[in-house]
């Protein structure tokens, strides 16, 4: 068996069933997350190969040793016969028993696929920059010509529906699977009491981000740069992307570069939820992202533009704070909540309860080991 971090053309040996998975990137990311969540836990019952369009493999790093798992150097053709081709000639070297595709941009290895007929499944997690508007019409016809015969996984109401009612997918194809955290690992600590107040004189908004263009953060600097000018509170960015830059210009732009941390990438990043006095997203488009659950669980009100499920995912006492996407909503959204601290514990006592009871991950292991057809050998973690 070669090592996770190491790609190989060979595939691991035949013991347990194996899973080639296709990635656009195998880096940050909601669908890699839950990848790496459920390839740990299913660690010695699953063997797993992986192909990252754009070459990135830095989740590898979070899967642990006992996981068996490999990188297969696929390369993307300059045309797509070449595509085509190279897909079709992979899928006949490695010979998984099932092939699992993520989001759009791997849908030709699910249009290959329909002459090899591997048992398929396709996970639709939400969508680019390019449809953050919405999907686009071609695609949607695509998803409906490829996948009648695949299982389809959607994490969210809004894609149940779409899938639904714009690809086509048969009620006994379609899973809706709602994403899992850990909860004990993102538990909300002291902020129950309210004892970031009295060690600080200045609130902190936070937020964590792949920063992407569909992830606007832009969007949320200049609604910090407008709550700044009424209330001491610095805005602290965890995550990173081909966007700092930009962002990093901007904040120097509307003079709020000091009071703008970019932490950058972490591997962990749990003990930053429970600095924030509100967590914040200011997406164009998502569908149930990993971070709006993340914040919940650690005890933070949430304030969010109004996409996908994130309405459905807070608690009704958080409800008011999600809003359109003007920055200046975000602005007054973030202001009546950190004026107010009873406000905050008891809406992030709320949002923790929620997480708890439902997206707890071990619900979400029951689930796909359901649609894996794979038994449980040991009881789900507490």
């Amino acid at each position: 068996m070669h090592s996770a971090r190491s790609p190989t053309t060979v595939p691991v040996p035949r013991r347990s069933p194996l899973f080639l998975s296709i990635f656009n990137s195998f880096g940050p990311g909601g669908a890699q997350t839950r990848f790496v969540q459920l390839a740990n836990f299913f660690s010695g019952q699953l063997r797993h190969i992986i192909v990252s369009r754009d070459g990135t493999l830095s989740s590898l790093d979070r899967l642990t040793p006992q996981v068996e798992a490999s990188a297969y150097p696929w390369r993307l053709g300059s045309s797509y016969l070449q595509v085509h081709r190279s897909v079709r000639a992979a899928l006949l070297t490695l010979c998984p028993q099932r092939l699992l595709t993520h989001n759009w941009g791997t849908i030709d290895w699910a249009i290959a696929n329909t002459l090899h007929r591997i048992p398929h499944i396709h996970f639709e997690d939400g969508f680019g920059a390019d449809e953050a508007d919405g999907p686009k019409s071609r695609r949607n016809l695509a998803r409906r010509l490829v996948l009648g015969h695949s299982e389809v996984v959607v994490p969210s109401l809004t894609l149940r529906h779409m899938a639904q009612a714009r690809w086509g997918i048969a009620p006994h194809r379609l899973h809706f699977i709602p994403n899992g955290i850990d909860c004990s690992r993102f538990a909300p600590g002291e902020r129950a009491d309210g004892a970031l107040d009295r060690e600080r004189s200045q609130f902190i908004v936070g937020t964590v981000a792949a920063l992407r263009p569909e992830k606007n953060v832009a969007r949320l600097i200049a609604a910090f740069a407008t709550l700044r000018r009424s209330l001491a509170c610095n805005l602290v960015i965890v995550g990173d992307g081909p966007e700092r830059p930009k962002l990093r210009s901007l904040a120097a732009e509307l003079g709020v570069s000091e009071h703008v941390e970019f932490v950058g990438h972490v591997t962990d990043a749990a003990p930053y939820y429970r600095k924030f006095d509100a967590f914040a997203l200011a997406s164009d488009t998502e569908q149930m992202p990993y971070t709006v659950l993340e914040a919940m669980a650690s005890g933070c009100c949430v304030v969010a533009t109004d996409v996908g499920d994130v309405r459905a995912v807070v608690s009704a006492e958080n409800d008011p704070f999600i809003v359109g996407r003007d920055p200046g909503q975000l602005a007054s959204a973030c202001a009546a909540l950190l004026a107010n601290r009873d406000l905050r514990g008891k809406i992030g006592l709320a949002n923790a309860q929620k997480a708890r009871a439902d997206f707890d991950q071990r619900q979400m292991f029951r689930r796909y080991a359901q649609l894996f057809g794979i038994a449980e050998d040991e009881p789900l973690p507490e």
